[in-house]
């Protein structure tokens, strides 16, 4: 991970609960740091403030009130760019972990919280969002060489396509393209290798 520490912003009225879950956190791992809000205007000034790479919150900041969560996760995305959202709730019903992903939320945990794997989701978020933040910081060169490749956003679905060809040009990570034959899975590749930094390298189809 990078050596400059992360920010982790967590968020739930239960101050005792935060408490107890940070800590647990910070010994297991030093490589980011825990700060906390107990309301959601806290956590929206704290977020602009420090924007941090993940965001933890419960999804009950209202008592009795499930989709106070969700309104939350939605207003964060207005004011931030490039961060993962992990929700937990003592609800496990399935219909609340659609509706969070849905709303654009990473993962959704059950309480009790199992902290070790809470910590690799955690990890796992800094690395993305660290990795779209260097892709937007480079978007208009990735933007461009796609563009000289001849793909445009003539669609809403093409635009979905294109970002996710730009973010893929900005990874060293290994990508997995499926689809049937025919559909443009070795374009796509072709893009992806010349858009990113290992364009002077040969593309072996």
């Amino acid at each position: 991970m990078d050596t400059e520490k992360a920010n982790v912003l967590f968020v739930d009225d239960d101050q005792s609960f935060l408490r107890q879950l940070t800590r647990s956190l910070e010994r297991r791992s030093s490589d980011f740091e825990c700060n906390v809000a107990i309301c959601e205007a806290e956590a929206l000034e704290i977020a602009q403030r420090i924007q941090p790479e993940v965001l933890v919150l419960d999804l009950w900041q209202e008592s009795g009130v499930p989709e106070s969560g969700l309104r939350l996760i939605e207003k964060l995305f207005l004011h931030l760019e490039c961060n993962t959202i992990l929700v937990h709730t003592g609800n496990s019903e399935e219909e609340w972990g659609i509706r969070c992903i849905s709303a654009g939320a990473a993962s959704f945990l059950c309480k009790p919280i199992d902290h070790a794997h809470l910590l690799a989701l955690i990890e796992d978020g800094i690395n993305v969002s660290r990795l779209m933040r260097t892709q937007k910081a480079n978007s208009n060169q990735t933007v461009a060489a796609i563009a000289a490749l001849g793909l445009t956003k003539r669609s809403e679905k093409m635009k979905k396509v294109l970002d996710q060809v730009a973010f893929s040009a900005a990874t060293p990570q290994p990508v997995l393209l499926c689809g049937e034959t025919g559909v443009g899975k070795g374009f796509i590749a072709q893009t992806v290798h010349r858009a990113s930094k290992r364009c002077d390298g040969p593309f072996v189809r």
